[in-house]
């Protein structure tokens, strides 16, 4: 029998605010099965037009994946962040508050939103931070720099890996929750992977390997306005086929899947809906009311309303930064305002009704 999906646990952090350098995290999405988004120049996954920081960094450990497993309690700090049902995760340039100050406004009442980033945002706490870290480094991150960060002074609440997608990530991530599993089970639901828009029985030693560590995965669930509206003559229709690309079919394994797995390791992993909120996915005139209806198809179209409550946070979203080369920024500085109206709508008041109707398709 499956074991109970149990809070997170109490994140020991210290809480007090610091005020660290920042670095916009990268483009890592895509409609496709394999996700490389806007990586940096250098190809290292991070920006290197940033300057760095000697404050909390992610991947600031050298540590080697062959030393003795960690000594180091679960603790981390000094004051513990409150246990959650779960996350969502949201990424934001530290830069551009006013793309995502809605959020940053509904984080003040619940504990489980959290942002992602290579270093702190200074707006945020500890309790509120996501460590982001790529398999793209060079050098790649290992389990101990996980261990590292969450060991350290003023941890982050999480620590999430871009991004399993393909064979190549697959192998590292087999190989990274293995490690964390045997050499660091105190982290268990302390740290994670984003998993693409794909297939994911394609990827299934990736997720059963991660599901067996007990990580959170954040599931990329990144389907195209322009794609909902070529889906049906009718909104019925084209709700029917949005409800499949976030809980998939008889041809494509996704959420129903993922979740079923989880079933079947009895694993403890929190699931996180992470979805696009960028141009380039909301491709149509409303998109307010495309973003809506992706909330409205999710708690009225699949058995999976629960991950968006308020008690999840809410979907997370990719991402809240000012318009990209490929397009997965922001255009506007309302669309977060938007956001956090179908959270409330949905999430906190439980309303099933469709807040902004129907969307107008060509």
């Amino acid at each position: 029998m499956a074991r109970p999906i149990p809070l997170l646990p109490a994140l020991a952090l210290a809480c007090s605010a610091s005020s660290p350098a920042t670095t916009p995290v990268q483009d890592h999405g895509s409609t496709g099965s394999s996700s490389t988004g806007e990586a940096a120049l250098d190809g290292s996954g991070l920006d290197p037009t940033r300057g760095g920081s000697d404050t909390t960094t992610a991947g600031s450990s050298s540590a080697d994946d062959g030393d003795e497993s960690s000594s180091s309690s679960s603790s981390g700090g000094a004051e513990a962040c409150p246990p959650t049902a779960g996350v969502a995760l949201h990424f934001v340039d530290p830069d551009a508050e006013p793309h995502w100050d809605s959020i940053l406004a509904l984080a003040a009442d619940n504990p489980a939103i959290r942002f992602v980033g290579q270093h702190r945002p200074p707006q945020v706490q500890p309790c509120q931070w996501a460590a982001y870290l790529s398999y793209r480094s060079d050098p790649q991150p290992t389990a101990a720099d996980i261990d590292a960060l969450l060991a350290g002074p003023q941890p982050p609440s999480l620590v999430m890996l871009e991004e399993l997608h393909d064979a190549s990530s697959e192998a590292f991530f087999v190989a990274i929750a293995t490690t964390m599993r045997d050499r660091y089970p105190q982290w268990a639901g302390r740290w994670g992977a984003f998993v693409g828009f794909g297939d994911y029985p394609l990827l299934g030693a990736g997720i059963d390997a991660l599901l067996q560590a007990d990580a959170v995965l954040s599931l990329e669930l990144y389907p195209r306005g322009s794609e909902y509206c070529a889906a049906g003559a009718d909104s019925a229709t084209r709700d029917a086929w949005l409800a499949e690309q976030f809980a998939g079919n008889a041809q494509v394994g996704r959420t129903n899947w993922l979740l079923a797995r989880r079933e079947h390791w009895g694993s403890a992993s929190v699931v996180s809906p992470l979805l696009g909120v960028g141009d380039v996915l909301l491709d149509v005139d409303a998109r307010a009311v495309f973003l809506d209806r992706m909330f409205f198809v999710w708690v009225t179209r699949t058995d999976h309303g629960a991950l968006i409550d308020a008690a999840h946070g809410g979907p997370g979203a990719y991402k809240w930064t000012p318009p990209t080369p490929l397009g997965y920024g922001v255009g506007n500085t309302s669309r977060d305002l938007a956001f956090s109206q179908s959270y409330t709508h949905y999430g906190v008041d439980g309303r099933s009704d469709a807040r902004l109707g129907e969307v107008a398709c060509p």
